[in-house]
């Protein structure tokens, strides 16, 4: 998945006085733009997450408001999955009604993780509108396995997003080439992370990009955190 992040500022440009910072590939100039996140074909899965608020839509974060506005953008046979409670619920989009039908409804909030299917043979791009979220955010990994992604476009290691993992935690992070899970472990015994960068450092756990929507496995006793301030790069 290739993502483009474009965050442009409405107050900047109208004093003509935008700037422009480069962040891996996420543009910044302050809170609002768009992301577009590239859809794999051929009946693949890509794992993405909503890394975007819209605080437009009252926290209706219908699929028909997030990845298909209005029901018109996406191809039919599009399936999107999410997992909720310990089990996956599939949208589809219809090729029959060219509608998602009742799973129109379906959530994907800021910050939470979903696979979309393409079932066409070649690439779709989802484009995410919306608001950067600043100051104080708090994600929650909760118990058991959740899926999850940073409510900020933002790449970087694990706790450089400001996740703190307890020892015993586990990442799943989707390769799309392959269709495969990758694993990342924090050792019981040692406390660290799999030494294999760029994809995952000792200390900080593995490397998340822009828009990943990844699974993250809370089996231990501790308890893992996910609080962080955040302000948009100027």
């Amino acid at each position: 998945m290739r993502t483009k992040a474009l965050i442009c500022a409405a107050g900047l440009i109208a004093a003509g006085a935008a700037t422009c910072l480069a962040q891996g590939n996420v543009y910044s100039l302050n809170v609002v733009g768009y992301i577009n996140a590239d859809i794999t074909n051929s009946s693949r899965l890509t794992l993405v997450n909503t890394p975007l608020t819209r605080p437009d839509l009252s926290g209706n974060y219908a699929i028909t408001n997030i990845v298909d506005p209005g029901g018109t953008t996406l191809p039919d046979g599009t399936r999107v999955y999410t997992f909720t409670g310990g089990s996956f619920a599939t949208a589809t989009k219809s090729s029959i009604t060219h509608t998602w039908g009742a799973a129109a409804n379906t959530q994907l909030p800021n910050g939470s993780g979903y696979f979309i299917l393409n079932s066409r043979t070649t690439n779709f791009t989802v484009t995410y509108v919306g608001e950067v979220p600043q100051g104080a955010i708090n994600q929650n990994f909760g118990a058991g396995l959740t899926l999850v992604g940073s409510a900020v476009p933002r790449s970087g290691y694990l706790a450089d997003l400001g996740a703190v993992a307890v020892n015993g935690n586990r990442v799943y992070r989707y390769d799309v080439p392959t269709q495969n899970f990758v694993t990342y472990t924090k050792s019981s015994i040692t406390g660290q992370w799999p030494n294999t960068p760029p994809t995952s450092d000792p200390v900080k756990g593995p490397a998340i990009a822009v828009n990943e929507g990844f699974f993250f496995n809370n089996a231990s006793a501790g308890t893992p955190t996910w609080s962080y301030n955040y302000t948009v790069p100027q």
